[in-house]
């Protein structure tokens, strides 16, 4: 191919800024730690009257060892200032100064070698007066990705550090950093025939453009000069430049793994990689860096040799380190760093020779002008808070019995995976009540304890012999891979109720997560225990499923994209045309890609890209066929594309039993998403889900045509009968109506999860207490109300008695409070821990749950399993009546009915025939409660099922 190359150029304004005097204040005389974060804004703006919709905003420093706090300017740095040029007015631009206090925890922590992270974010003040973060989709943010500072306190527990907004870098004196005040800001190709970069300063046609390629970074880093005396010819007022002369030098010499970096010598004193992300559009890209499918990446171990492997298809070199623990904080090497290989394809590979079983590692990653040491994508095992890799002998990890564990496994999908019920559960819920009678609390094993009971009772069951007793057949764990924000290292503090996280922000997807764990420091212990865990359940006859969050990493700038930069992730379009016929991407003001933001969470996945979908495969059939996981949960689905869901799909039923694997998501994104439609690829929204054989998504039109949507809204079983009645009449047969108004979706109940609640928002009794109850007294969510427990059985048996996958939270069927909490992901225990007591104090709600899931499960089948729709009708205005007729010939009946009134006063009803009342005002019975025929009258708020 032969082409031509065109530099554009961009020059950034700057813009003045005020100047006052910078007093220092004297260190803390304690032994407390203090960081000092020098701030300079190119623009000299630090505060705005308005930004982005938001009154009073300002620079904030955001930071974080264990949890996240704001730290307001503290005053102006008169020292970190530089002349800038506006309307031909030279200012003087004066920095900030922020002040980090670190408490007893931070300051032991940073002395230990944790790293401070860091985020420069325009910030306000919100209604309760905390100065907050407005991220507004990344856009608040200096740069895109997280800085992390490594602290070493002087001699009076004080750090400083430099940074100026769009510079990665963070300089450790005033003078390094003022060298960078004049810099390239940013050059990235557009294709190969196109570079743009930003500058501070307009680059003038005589200037020399110099380019490098660094090929190997570590023995020889300066590189080769490929192009000289370049110059730009004006082309729009400064806007576009191209350059004279230009060779052919990157038509016939282009090199993936150079690290090409430009150089104008009138400007910067540092070179400036250019990034190469937007080629991964390219063809070339696609023939010449990605290996086959069956290319096994990661550690691959024996006792003889392990054999690591890594895609890192632009990095000039990558080392692999051996350590002996892992700690990150612990130096003590088990041996020499070894360069690896670059083998095809982007992979590069070394084989360590011996029995290398629990010696920990990292990469070294030299990619883009950075070296950033590494946690394996791939890794299986890893050390404390995921920062180190570790190799295991994963067969080491078995625990007694397991490799029967797979027939178990493959006799649960064969019988339960049609008629599943679901109960969803947090891990440290499950357990940690001081009343749960547990000894594991808040680990796994507590899911191996047998014939456990609340504490002080030698009646009501807690644990595994609670699950057996409610009959459910799946527990649905919320995340359970290794993520980022509990630190494992203090998971047996008192002070713990501090760092509780649902676990929504993914580090190391391979790995079960270590504070749930015994021990968090030797890496095979998790895996062992989670084994176990999967195991006890197993033996008590339920299937495991796994919530997994492949749709947004905890941060951008984490291991995906120190390894290859850019890739696995999703830019943000401008919906113009732009290079090899895809979309133009759009970028920040210092010319750096801005990131598609689908999962509200800063960064959204690139599924339909050949690696990442790739991943995502070998991700989760290593989690079935290792772990004997039975089910996977889609966090916001709709991020992922058709084309992936149906691989997934296919790559598992190619298992031992994955056929019986369960699969269902949430049907929807948390905003507008990324992709490319010259990709060719789909959202696996729930506009698809025909698209999508044997995957089920969330039915919320079911869920709000119930209960109501979080905001205050009401549903059937609170009397707004008019508004939701065709919702729950469609919900029934497990039918998902369209978002836009009634019309079907899909007709097929396999694509529905039918649920009220789930870890999201309130629970259904807080919801019920939050839309019924006026005046609610201070303990109105701990409190009985028999009328809320009637609305609570009405959602509870259309749940349970309606087609498609039963779902419920756990607690739900003893009235789950989290005392008007919705979103209480990192809320304390006493919040979210399951109180196992109030299956006494709400006794006939539980026995009701008890009753719905024993009549789906085993004596009436035909409700999950049958494929003819039941007979919905209305009568007496707008209560519903539905008949189900035996489809499946072990059902031991031949005809159920159930019968709703959402009003508050009695109805009756005309049945034809003599019916047996198995479940009704006076509770839940499957030997009968007495004989109906001729009539039968609901009273306010009624819920009755009868059978023949």
């Amino acid at each position: 191919m032969k082409k031509k190359l065109i530099l554009v150029f961009i020059m950034i304004a700057l813009v003045a800024g005020t100047c006052s005097a910078l007093t220092v204040t004297a260190a803390d005389t304690s032994d407390l730690g203090v960081v000092y974060v020098h701030f300079y804004n190119g623009d000299g703006n630090y505060r705005y009257d308005n930004w982005e919709g938001k009154n009073n905003v300002e620079w904030g420093a955001y930071y974080w060892i264990e949890n996240g706090k704001s730290a307001r300017e503290l005053k102006d740095d008169e020292e970190f200032s530089n002349e800038i040029e506006v309307d031909g007015v030279k200012k003087n631009n004066v920095g900030k100064i922020y002040k980090i206090q670190l408490n007893a925890n931070e300051t032991s922590a940073v002395k230990k070698g944790k790293k401070l992270g860091l985020i420069m974010v325009r910030s306000y003040v919100d209604e309760l007066g905390y100065f907050t973060p407005y991220w507004n989709n990344n856009k608040g943010k200096d740069i895109s990705s997280d800085r992390e500072i490594k602290v070493e306190l002087d001699e009076n527990n004080e750090y400083h550090v430099w940074i100026i907004a769009g510079d990665k870098n963070n300089y450790t004196s005033l003078e390094s950093a003022k060298k960078a005040f004049e810099r390239i800001e940013s050059a990235r190709f557009d294709d190969f025939d196109t570079l743009i970069l930003k500058a501070t300063k307009p680059i003038s046609t005589s200037f020399n453009v110099k380019i490098y390629a660094v090929t190997d970074a570590i023995n020889d880093p300066e590189g080769k000069l490929v192009m000289k005396d370049l110059r730009v010819e004006d082309e729009g007022g400064g806007v576009g430049t191209k350059i004279k002369g230009v060779s052919n030098y990157f038509s016939y010499n282009f090199n993936w793994n150079a690290d090409y970096q430009v150089e104008i010598a009138d400007i910067s004193q540092f070179r400036t990689s250019i990034v190469k992300t937007r080629l991964y559009l390219s063809d070339e890209f696609k023939a010449e860096c990605l290996p086959a499918d069956d290319v096994k990446l990661g550690a691959e171990y024996t006792r003889d040799r392990t054999t690591f492997r890594v895609w890192a298809p632009l990095s000039t070199n990558v080392v692999v380190n051996f350590y002996r623990t892992g700690n990150e904080t612990d130096p003590d090497l088990y041996s020499s760093a070894k360069e690896m290989t670059l083998t095809e394809k982007g992979v590069w590979e070394y084989v360590a020779v011996g029995d290398y079983n629990g010696v920990y590692y990292t990469y070294t990653n030299y990619v883009g002008g950075d070296e950033n040491e590494i946690v394996d994508v791939y890794a299986n095992a890893v050390g404390v808070n995921g920062n180190r890799a570790m190799v295991c002998d994963l067969d080491a990890t078995d625990p007694d019995g397991w490799e029967t564990d797979t027939a178990a496994a493959r006799s649960i999908r064969e019988n339960n995976s049609e008629s599943a019920v679901i109960w969803e559960i947090h891990v440290r819920d499950f357990s940690i009540s001081p009343d749960s009678g547990m000894t594991y609390k808040g680990k796994y094993l507590a899911f191996t304890e047998e014939n456990t009971h609340v504490k002080g009772s030698d009646t009501l069951n807690s644990g595994i012999a609670y699950l057996k007793e409610l009959g459910i057949n799946y527990v649905h764990l919320n995340p359970v891979y290794d993520f980022s924000t509990v630190d494992e290292e203090f998971i047996n503090n008192t002070d713990y109720t501090t760092k509780q996280n649902w676990g929504y922000d993914p580090k190391n997807y391979n790995v079960p997560e270590g504070s749930y764990a015994t021990n968090a420091e030797n890496g095979e212990v998790r895996i062992k225990e989670f084994k176990q865990m999967v195991a006890s359940l197993h033996k008590a006859g339920i299937g495991v499923i796994m919530d997994v969050v492949y749709n947004h990493t905890y941060t951008a700038d984490g291991n995906f994209d120190k390894t290859v930069p850019g890739y696995y992730y999703r830019q943000a379009l401008t919906g113009e045309t732009g290079s090899f016929g895809y979309q133009s991407w759009s970028t920040n003001a210092l010319g750096i890609y801005n990131l598609s933001d689908g999962s509200g969470c800063s960064n959204e996945t690139a599924s339909e890209r050949e690696m990442y979908r790739k991943y995502m495969i070998d991700s989760l059939t290593y989690w079935a066929s290792e772990y004997h996981i039975d089910g996977f949960r889609f966090d916001l689905m709709a991020i992922h594309d058709v084309t992936t869901m149906n691989a997934i799909r296919s790559a598992l039923n190619g298992l031992d039993g994955g056929t019986g694997i369960l699969l269902y998501g949430e049907p929807w994104a948390a905003g507008a998403l990324g992709i490319d439609p010259k990709t060719g690829a789909v959202s696996a929204d729930y506009r698809q889900l025909n698209a999508m054989p044997g995957i089920a998504a969330f039915n919320d039109r079911m869920r709000e045509g119930i209960k109501g949507n979080n905001d205050g809204g009401t549903g059937y079983v609170q009397g707004n009968v008019d508004g939701n009645l065709n919702k729950v009449m469609a919900g029934i047969n497990g039918l998902f109506l369209n978002y836009g108004g009634d019309g079907v979706v899909s007709d097929d109940y396999h694509h529905t999860v039918t649920y009220t609640t789930s870890h999201d928002n309130y629970t259904l009794w807080d919801q019920l207490v939050n839309t019924t109850v006026k005046d609610k007294s201070p303990t109105i969510f701990s409190e009985r109300n028999s009328v809320l427990e009637k609305k609570n059985i009405m959602a509870a048996t259309l749940t349970l008695t309606s087609k498609g996958i039963g779902f419920i939270l756990a607690g739900e069927e003893a009235a789950r409070t989290k005392f008007g909490n919705h979103n209480s992901y990192n809320a304390q225990d006493k919040v979210n821990a399951i109180d196992y007591n109030r299956q006494e104090q709400f006794a006939n709600l539980f026995n009701w749950y008890k009753g719905l899931i024993r009549l789906r499960t085993k004596d009436f089948k035909t409700i999950a399993q049958g494929y003819a729709r039941a007979e919905v009708y209305t009568t007496n205005g707008g209560c519903i009546v539905y008949i189900y007729n035996k489809e499946v010939a072990t059902d031991v009946y031949n005809k159920v009915m159930v019968m709703l009134n959402p009003y508050g006063g009695a109805n009756t009803f005309s049945v034809e025939g003599d019916w047996t009342v198995i479940a009704n005002g006076t509770g839940f019975n499957a030997d009968g409660l007495g004989v109906a025929s001729g009539t039968i009258t609901l009273p306010a708020y009624g819920t009755a099922i009868l059978v023949q």
